[in-house]
């Protein structure tokens, strides 16, 4: 399963904030959207269910969800792919959510914590 899986960390880990930020938006995002149920979504999902799960950091505040995931659908290894139906996005790969559901995980203060890739799939 780890070979299966390697590109993917690869492609996770280029996308994910190395260094802690103020809030960590980037890898928020990432984080909520690996937790969604569906793997398609619009900028409006991806922001209601960010600021349901990190409510101290998102009050009052502007998030511009719609940067980021321009940001995360771009490049040489992108997260997301638009898709044509307008302001929806989805996985470039369904393995990716696995990774982020594996690699990121959500402290009680909302500090998203950022495991290693063998320690995220250690069985």
């Amino acid at each position: 399963m780890q070979e299966a899986l390697v590109s993917e960390n690869t492609r996770l880990e280029k996308n994910i904030n190395s260094k802690e930020t103020r809030h960590g938006r980037r890898n928020q995002v990432i984080y909520t959207a690996g937790t969604l149920l569906t793997n398609e979504f619009s900028n409006n999902e991806i922001e209601d269910a960010l600021r349901e799960r990190f409510p101290k950091s998102t009050t009052g505040k502007t998030l511009n969800i719609s940067s980021n995931l321009i940001e995360l659908s771009g490049g040489t290894h992108p997260i997301f792919t638009k898709t044509p139906k307008g302001n929806r996005y989805r996985f470039v790969d369904p393995k990716v959510k696995i990774m982020i559901r594996w690699m990121l995980t959500k402290e009680e203060n909302e500090k998203i914590i950022v495991k290693k890739f063998d320690e995220g799939i250690s069985f």
